[in-house]
């Protein structure tokens, strides 16, 4: 049998060569609009209970991996210039085009409750400037004592401080994000 095939080859080599040759222009021209995908693979089928719960999940807590988290540590990070410069360069992040959120020290809020409308209001710890080192001590006092943000936020014993900074979902999933990224470390 393997005999009749390699006959068949040589006999026919110009056609096998010729159809070699179209088989691979074919792909050659094919592959020219390959795309890269930034997109997870699915690794369960959509049928699977564990994959209709996570996407339930999704869909009541929003995307993943859409995150950027800047990890520092400072010892004095509650001076007063430093704090305003941090603000200032938090508030920069914020207005580059991708980012639709940013979480950090200097932006957190507190929680009040409204007697009068009945409801909670989310209010900010801290002013858009602070203009006083005895402001800040006692602002930054009182954000120690918010257990929502400890070692989420911050960590007193480390003295280790986040920003977490949130990109639009188109944003994460195409190259494009990569100029964000770039952008973000020219503000620093």
């Amino acid at each position: 049998m393997w005999v009749k095939i390699a006959r068949l080859i040589l006999r026919n080599k110009a056609v096998m060569l010729t159809l070699i040759g179209l088989i691979t222009a074919f792909m050659a021209y094919r592959g020219i609009n390959v795309k890269l995908s930034y997109e997870y693979a699915s690794m369960l089928p959509k049928k699977d209970t564990a994959y209709k719960e996570y996407n339930y999940f999704k869909s009541l807590f929003g995307e993943e991996a859409n995150v950027f988290i800047i990890g520092y540590r400072d010892t004095n990070f509650f001076e007063l210039e430093k704090f305003n410069d941090l603000r200032h360069l938090t508030d920069s992040i914020k207005t580059i085009d991708g980012i639709t959120g940013l979480l950090d020290v200097s932006h957190v809020m507190t929680i009040e409750k409204d007697t009068k409308a009945k409801k909670f209001v989310a209010i900010p710890v801290f002013p858009d400037t602070v203009n006083s080192q005895k402001t800040l001590d006692s602002l930054g006092h009182e954000i120690s004592n918010l257990p929502f943000y400890k070692n989420l936020l911050f960590n007193d014993t480390g003295k280790v401080y986040l920003i977490a900074i949130t990109f639009e979902k188109k944003l994460i999933d195409s190259k494009e994000r990569l100029s964000v990224i770039d952008n973000i470390k020219e503000q620093f």
